[in-house]
């Protein structure tokens, strides 16, 4: 909790067993509202770990661990502090560990700020004379009765938060303390309501004292909240220093001492309700059960529990767990009656069959049996029937059928399976020779032009050589005869301009075992609509009247595309039919 009375941070050393580090010192830190709660010695009491809080010449509080040599000299002053609070962390506690194999050491504190629980691992040094930020920081608290999850972060002199949603708000959540060894972080407190995943809510009307682990195998809450990215508060920088405006000074005031006690006790199981005394259940004797699957109901009656003491107001409850038997075992819980029911051979077997007597202060007892189930034909055997082998030349898919039946001939099960058979040519892989997926062909050429070349491989060549046909893609019926294939070579021929139009065809090519198929496109056209037509020049001529009759001639036009003729000739008079006299 943050400090406003008038403490002052001591340090104390006594003197030791050990006469080379028999020093007597006293020091005090100037600064009023501040305070020591933890120390802790390294593996030789060479060196002491002072934790708490302190206050610099200008009022600013900060979260420090003091290190001092056991003469009384003061190595260093290590603080940490929140920048943007006013309350900051207090040490409570404080752990010394060292890794013996890594020659690591480290401090744990726990420090707490009145709202949240700080957990932190720091560095030492070798020499014991300097503590430095180190890793694996936890932090916990609850900000507005909302307990929460966190991490300080010192790589960016950070902390942050999550909500932990298992945790209902409430004025009873709290924390009190915690501690950190090589693997886990365990803290303490109280809660009035949790949720667990599943998500079952416990609510109690008192506070409960809690423990817990940061380890979620080794909790009893699964926290899976990750702490990537801060969600329900803005982070805080951390800042560290080993920089204070003010020193230690000697101090000669009196000091009262106490010497330290230590209690220990053990504690046994006792009743969730306090009794005067326990009381002695007498459970009855229970004989082992079987059933023959498939015959009629069997009911087994467990006797009643009964007390060795007397008691007027004594109510025996009794529950049995089936949940692995309820497929054929029902219980009553006022007769203690099972009844077991089945024609279901699959449930052969022994079942071992708990019941819970319990009476009203919560005391209770257990009885067991075992219960065996054995089919009718339990016993019988099935005799396998010998079958002549079957040689098949034919290649195709065939279903066969196992059957098995017991010996009574009751019962039996069939199988059935297939079996392939197919020429090893249908695995031969056949490659197709790159064609494009589009081609032009002029109607004015006239004759055949082949289109490209098909030069297909496999890789069987004993499946026989490979075979080619043209076919529509649609349906794969037979293509227009202007399309054929001769010589490996796929040709078009036509001057027909009745086929003028866009083919979409397939070639089917392999084995008599395999065929592929390759799609491409044909587009048969003309070019004679863009066709130039050239006249030749005709001189005008004269006609007298009543004179014989005269003809002339005059050279044939020209195309510019020759095969788009012939041209054929009409004569008219100022743009109309010619005359009969013409």
């Amino acid at each position: 909790m943050q400090l406003y009375g008038t403490q002052y941070f001591y340090i104390l050393k006594l003197e030791s067993d050990l006469q080379n580090k028999n020093t007597v010192f006293n020091l005090k830190w100037p600064q009023a509202q501040t305070q020591a709660n933890a120390v802790v010695n390294d593996e030789t009491a060479s060196y002491y770990f002072y934790g708490g809080i302190l206050k610099d010449s200008g009022g600013t509080f900060f979260t420090a661990i003091v290190d001092v040599r056991f003469n009384g000299e003061v190595q260093q002053i290590f603080t940490i502090r929140k920048s943007s609070s006013t309350q900051q962390f207090s040490i409570k506690s404080l752990d010394y560990l060292r890794d013996t194999s890594a020659g690591t050491r480290c401090l744990v504190a726990c420090a707490e700020d009145g709202q949240n629980i700080l957990f932190m691992k720091l560095n030492v040094n070798s020499a014991r004379t300097q503590v430095s930020q180190g890793s694996s920081t936890y932090l916990v608290s609850q900000n507005n009765n909302q307990l929460r999850l966190g991490e300080a972060d010192f790589s960016a002199f950070q902390y942050r938060q999550k909500d932990i949603s298992y945790y209902s708000s409430s004025l009873n959540n709290q924390f009190f303390s915690g501690w950190m060894d090589l693997s886990q972080v365990l803290y303490v407190g109280t809660i009035s309501t949790f949720t667990s995943e599943t998500p079952t809510t416990t609510s109690f009307t008192q506070k409960v004292g809690w423990l817990m682990n940061f380890n979620p195998s080794e909790s009893e809450i699964t926290i899976t909240n990750s702490l990537s990215s801060p969600s329900s508060m803005a982070s805080e920088s951390l800042t560290f220093s080993t920089l204070l405006t003010s020193t230690f000074v000697s101090t000669s005031e009196a000091t009262g001492f106490a010497t330290k006690t230590s209690t220990s006790s053990i504690t046994y199981i006792v009743s969730q309700i306090f009794t005067t005394s326990l009381k002695t259940i007498i459970t009855p004797s229970i004989g082992n059960k079987v059933y023959i699957i498939g015959s009629s109901a069997m009911t087994i009656t467990i006797p009643a529990y009964t007390l060795q003491q007397i008691c007027s107001d004594l109510i025996f409850k009794y529950t049995s767990d089936i949940s692995t038997v309820s497929g054929f075992v029902t219980f009553d819980t006022n007769t203690r009656v099972y009844t077991v029911s089945t024609s279901t051979q699959a449930y052969n077997g022994e079942y071992t069959i708990k019941m819970l007597g319990r009476i009203n202060h919560e005391q209770s007892a257990e009885v067991s049996f075992q219960l065996t189930l054995i089919g009718a034909c339990s016993y019988v055997s099935i005799t396998s029937t010998s079958q002549t082998d079957i040689t098949y030349t034919d290649i195709g898919t065939y279903t066969f059928e196992l059957k098995g039946t017991n010996s009574q001939g009751l019962q039996s099960a069939t199988q059935q399976f297939t079996i392939k058979i197919q020429d090893a040519c249908q695995n031969d892989a056949i490659t197709p020779s790159a064609i494009l997926s589009s081609y032009d062909y002029l109607i004015e050429s006239g004759i055949a032009q082949s289109i490209f070349t098909l030069s297909w491989t496999h890789s069987l060549s004993y499946c026989g050589s490979l075979a080619y046909q043209v076919v529509n893609q649609a349906d794969s019926s037979t293509a227009d005869s202007i399309f054929y294939i001769s010589s490996n070579q796929f040709y078009v021929s036509t001057s027909n301009s009745a086929k003028i139009n866009n083919y979409n065809l397939r070639i089917i090519g392999g084995t008599a075992y395999k065929t592929i198929n390759q799609d491409f496109a044909i587009v048969v056209k003309s070019e004679c609509p863009s066709v130039v037509i050239t006249p030749e020049t005709i001189a005008d001529k004269a006609y007298t009247l009543g004179s014989d009759s005269q003809s002339f001639s005059f050279s044939d036009w020209s195309l510019s595309i020759p095969a788009c003729g012939p041209i054929t000739y009409s004569l008219l008079i100022d743009d109309s039919v010619k005359p009969s006299w013409l």
